[in-house]
């Protein structure tokens, strides 16, 4: 295969298996409530601080912003969810011209089981990508000998809206990445005034319209403390930065650069795909043989035994998600922002006990398995960073610094099931079950609604100009304090 930029690439493995069936699964899109205690805190605990960091903000982030309480609607996939169909893992190597070498873990879903008894494939049966992880592998001198080392470049969603009819369709989302929302904030102005003027014509952006042409979001914006001070950070910063006066929009333009997700126009299968198919989110099984026809030679249909298919999840087995309550708010947010943090320690599945119900109050997480993407590593170093992740930020400001009672058991394969059992100040345990293999439908950066994203821009402004003006980096040492450095 060749890619743009690339000399070569090529997948080399496709594991398929099937999966269960699933309840109607429905859109929590992330939803702002600013108010001045809430603004005030955030100030509280950033004013001082060189980085505005996700720690920072445990506690804060998940009152001013997360998963709305109601679902804003229904999700729909491709001939419904109580269809049996392939979740699949492929692996993509990719070689520039520069010799950097790239491997891609991908997966997703099919729209239907298209494999005879024999296992052979239908030419039409569509793969919809959900989750590319991208990492540079090199060689690294060790005590040891030369090693080969892969190094996390990204690990993000795809997103893409197939039935897009256009700017003024019926049906149309919108994008909520933290770049998205820079956007809108430049924009909060300028549509209040475009709306009823004389000619009678309301402003409309289309930059946040999710259509069929795929576009990344980084996994890590899933977590509220994450997306918040992503936002924040970014702004802070270049506001420092600026000594030229650059006017709002420029730096609303700067900021966003620091934060967007990354571009598909650079990651080499999306490109390749698109080159050769005009769709870089879907594929059909045909397009891969007409591609590259030794694919035959490398895909497996991993059969279920008896038993592994006796725990295959069945519609109508686990929670509604449909409720308005907290526990199915912080069972979404858990199904969203765990992936994500396990991306970034290249980890493929993981279970754990996570509680803060035991003497002292402290939270503890206890990591009782895993399967990492990268062989022959240490995994220590992952393993502890997910475990602090976890305990520090994530059910931290899920719990508001401590403050609720909670119990979950959780197991998460991300081309599998997300299995949560959550129990809340005491409650009887919950188990809700997400399809992780398709998690990008269910993702919090997407809305129906424009207004949820008009509101979180006009909050998220409010916040920067007021941090803007109210942060100092905390820098002792300034140019003139070393001009002996240029003696």
């Amino acid at each position: 295969m060749q890619g743009y930029g690339y000399s070569s690439v090529q997948v080399v493995k496709l594991i398929m298996q099937e999966t269960g069936t699933y309840g109607q699964q429905w859109r929590r899109s992330f939803e702002s409530n600013l108010t001045g205690q809430i603004q005030n805190n955030i100030l509280e605990n950033c004013q001082m601080a060189n980085r505005i960091s996700p720690g920072l903000l445990t506690g804060i982030a998940n009152q001013f912003i997360k998963p709305s309480a109601t679902p804003e609607r229904p999700i729909a996939i491709i001939n419904g969810w109580d269809t049996r169909r392939f979740r699949f893992f492929m692996e993509v190597r990719s070689i520039s011209h520069m010799g950097t070498e790239l491997i891609q873990y991908v997966t997703g879903y099919t729209d239907q089981m298209g494999a005879s008894m024999q296992g052979s494939l239908d030419p039409g049966m569509v793969f919809y990508i959900n989750t590319i992880n991208t990492t540079r592998s090199s060689l690294r001198t060790t005590p040891m000998g030369s090693q080969n080392v892969q190094s996390i470049i990204d690990c993000s969603h795809l997103l893409y809206q197939n039935n897009y009819q256009g700017v003024y369709g019926a049906g149309t989302e919108h994008k909520m990445r933290p770049e998205d929302v820079f956007a809108t904030m430049q924009n909060v102005d300028l549509q209040a005034a475009a709306t009823d003027t004389e000619f009678g014509v309301s402003f409309v952006d289309t930059r946040s319209h999710l259509t069929s042409k795929p576009v990344k979001a980084n996994r890590r914006y899933g977590s509220s403390p994450v997306f918040v001070a992503g936002i924040l950070d970014s702004y802070v910063q270049t506001k420092r930065a600026d000594i030229t006066g650059s006017s709002g929009i420029e730096i609303y333009d700067t900021a966003a650069g620091h934060v967007s997700s990354a571009r598909t126009n650079e990651d080499p299968f999306v490109k390749m795909l698109m080159g050769k198919t005009g769709s870089g989110g879907t594929f059909t099984w045909g397009d891969l043989m007409r591609i590259d026809a030794t694919i035959a030679q490398r895909y497996v249909v991993a059969p279920l035994t008896p038993a592994l298919r006796a725990t295959l999840h069945l519609a109508g087995q686990s929670q509604n998600w449909q409720a308005s309550d907290y526990e199915t708010q912080f069972a979404t947010t858990l199904s969203q922002a765990v992936p994500g943090y396990m991306l970034d320690n290249c980890l493929q599945s993981v279970k754990f006990k996570a509680t803060n119900d035991q003497v002292g109050g402290n939270i503890v997480v206890y990591i009782t398995d895993f399967n990492s993407l990268l062989q022959g590593i240490d995994p220590s170093p992952h393993l502890g960073s997910l475990t602090f992740a976890l305990q520090n930020t994530l059910f931290k400001d899920l719990t508001f610094n401590n403050q609720i009672s909670f119990n979950v058991e959780m197991s998460c394969n991300l081309t599998g099931d997300t299995n949560i059992n959550l129990s809340l100040n005491g409650s009887p345990f919950i188990p809700y079950v997400a399809p992780c293999f398709c998690d990008s439908l269910m993702s919090p950066l997407i809305t129906a609604d424009f207004s949820k994203l008009n509101a979180l821009a006009q909050d998220l402004s409010t916040v920067v100009d007021y941090l803007g003006d109210s942060t100092t980096p905390n820098v002792n040492v300034g140019f003139a304090d070393r001009s002996d450095n240029f003696i």
